[in-house]
């Protein structure tokens, strides 16, 4: 959900710099229809795409300011980008009455915001290229001109939020990002002059909370963190979280200073379960039941999933307990054939309807270049204990494993789906043993 919180924070800013430009078109309080005619030309002049305003208003209490209603930013195809319900710009009294307009409240109430992304990853943002000049607070202003602006923020809200984020490759596909109930509070919000780059310009700290949303399948639910953003660099503290029928928390940072942003996360997630974790990636359920919990330290960046794959680095510890493996892959293969304590005592399992049970599926999962590797993975249980070595391609699914169970040794190749299993020398076993377990591996190649 990082993508989300720096989405927000984005969307967030380039209000902001909209709001800057409604108050220098703001000339020294005489029409109120005629100053919201001009913020909606001068806005949409800025943002190069047609700007609307509904409803432009004064407020006294409880602090002098202005009141917008009915903003809306399209495409200039006419489809919407942002919907505002309100906008609330709160003045500090003493400068006003020295006609300047110090501001030190924003708040936005109920943005509705809807982005695409395009197929070079890009997002078509609301943001102007250029933040537009603002006088000077000394000197007097010309007459009938707009008042001397300074723009010194202490607080800048979002109040119940929505952010869509459709792919422009997938038309009528489910949105890539959704969030619902998106609640923002920044403080000493601070943005330099252009030239440089807007996040590079912008200086922030706050909160940021969400009560549910969705990456692709990945849904969560009161997602809740601290947000600073200095020199283009976005870190997110004390990460709170619900997701997969459990909890998370840890940090991230995301860098988007140069081309391709990098990501880098540590997050902890607790009594995740499996069969919701398979319907977030999209698989069949029922592969692997039970509760995980894991540990992480990843960096990687780009735009694209593909990117991300491909520059994945880092570490994954993870335990799954209290499950069992259900689906006939090679894990499946091999457990099926050396169920020997039930096989010993004359009772074999159907394992195609009861699974093979598990006690623990504990190991670290290792990622360079593309591909993950472990050396330490082990499954343990009351039916048989195994240990898992060797690596898999994160970009075409394809396995190269080494399963040690019971003094036997089985190499796994290919298709994650459906890879090829075959037994080397027994080691240790009674000839006769081994020569069952060799004939009843031969069912399953």
């Amino acid at each position: 959900m990082k993508k989300l919180l720096l989405l927000s924070i984005i969307v967030l800013a380039g209000l902001l710099a909209l709001v800057v430009v409604v108050l220098l078109a703001l000339p020294f309080i005489t029409n109120l229809e005629t100053v919201r005619n001009q913020a909606a030309t001068a806005a949409s002049t800025a943002l190069q795409r047609p700007v609307t305003l509904a409803r432009l208003s004064l407020r006294a209490i409880p602090s002098p300011g202005l009141q917008i209603g009915g903003l809306s930013i399209a495409e200039r195809d006419g489809s919407p980008i942002t919907v505002v319900d309100q906008i609330i710009i709160e003045v500090k009294l003493a400068p006003l009455l020295k006609r300047e307009l110090v501001v030190d409240r924003i708040i936005v109430k109920q943005p509705k915001i809807t982005l695409t992304r395009r197929a070079d990853g890009s997002l078509n943002l609301p943001l102007p290229a250029t933040t537009p000049a603002v006088p000077a607070p000394s000197g007097t202003p010309a007459a009938g001109g707009p008042p001397a602006v300074t723009v010194a923020l202490e607080e800048a809200r979002i109040e119940d939020g929505e952010v869509t984020i459709r792919d422009q490759t997938q038309p009528g596909s489910l949105p890539l990002v959704r969030a619902q109930g998106l609640g923002v509070i920044l403080n000493q919000v601070s943005l330099a002059p252009a030239p440089p780059p807007f996040l590079q310009r912008l200086t922030v700290g706050g909160t940021v909370k969400l009560r549910e949303g969705s990456y692709q399948a990945l849904k969560v639910e009161d997602f809740g963190t601290n947000v600073a953003i200095k020199d283009s660099v976005v870190r997110l503290d004390g990460i709170s979280v619900k997701l997969l029928g459990g909890k998370g928390g840890g940090r991230a940072v995301a860098n988007l200073s140069g081309k391709a942003p990098e990501y880098e996360t540590n997050l902890t997630l607790d009594t995740l379960q499996m069969d919701k974790l398979y319907e977030a990636l999209g698989m069949l359920p029922g592969l692997i039941t039970g509760t995980a919990s894991t540990q992480e330290a990843i960096t990687t960046r780009g735009h694209t999933p593909d990117d991300f794959k491909r520059t994945l680095t880092g570490s994954v510890r993870f335990e799954i307990k209290d499950g069992s493996i259900r689906k006939m892959d090679a894990i499946g293969k091999i457990l099926s054939v050396l169920n020997v304590k039930r096989l010993i005592s004359g009772k074999l399992p159907d394992v195609t309807r009861e699974g093979v049970p598990f006690d623990s599926i504990a190991g670290t999962l290792r990622f360079k270049n593309g591909l993950m590797t472990t050396d330490d993975l082990k499954l343990e249980g009351a039916v048989l204990d195994a240990e898992v070595k060797g690596t898999f391609n994160l970009s075409d699914k394809q396995m190269k494993m080494v399963v040690t169970a019971l003094g036997t040794d089985f190499d796994v190749e290919g298709p994650a789906d459906n890879p090829a299993v075959s037994s080397r020398a027994m080691k240790g076993f009674k000839e006769g043993i081994g020569g069952l377990l060799d004939k009843g591996l031969g069912l399953f190649r």
